[in-house]
């Protein structure tokens, strides 16, 4: 168990850094020390969706943190949190479901790739792309599990 809460306190200490970080980056993006690149609106929009992104991120970040906290401070919750992220039936339902979601993404940005192509060919080339990046993503990790184990 002392592995355990070594392991909560330094996610605390990285869950606590993370959370200056992207406070710092949004902040210069709100302040115009941070531009893309583009006509004001996009910037306005960018600025916008990456102060509104890092706080939803900072507000999931800092739930971990505070029932990180709560598990050290008591002994019955620091056991239940040990079960909770050792058991491994939740690992294999996670494993499945992240398994099945990539196949899924997989095909579905080739779909839209395909649709696309349609209406815009920056577009489809992208998703074609991105599809193909993440299939031989995809196949690098197959590999080497497969030498792993």
């Amino acid at each position: 168990m002392n592995k355990f809460r070594d392991k909560l306190v330094i996610q605390n200490i990285c869950i606590a850094f993370y959370c200056f970080l992207l406070t710092v980056v949004s902040m210069l993006g709100a302040l115009g020390i941070f531009t893309p690149v583009g006509n004001a609106r996009w910037g306005d929009f960018w600025n916008g969706m990456l102060t509104g992104a890092s706080f939803g991120v900072i507000g999931v970040m800092l739930a971990f943190l505070v029932r990180n906290i709560l598990a050290l401070r008591r002994e019955e919750r620091l056991k239940k949190l040990y079960i909770r992220e050792n058991d491994e039936r939740t690992r294999a339902i996670w494993t499945d479901a992240r398994r099945t979601a990539y196949q899924v993404m997989v095909l579905a940005q080739l779909l839209a790739g395909l649709i696309a192509g349609y209406f815009s060919i920056t577009v489809c080339i992208t998703l074609v792309a991105s599809s193909t990046v993440s299939s031989f993503v995809g196949l690098g990790f197959v590999l080497y599990y497969s030498l792993k184990y």
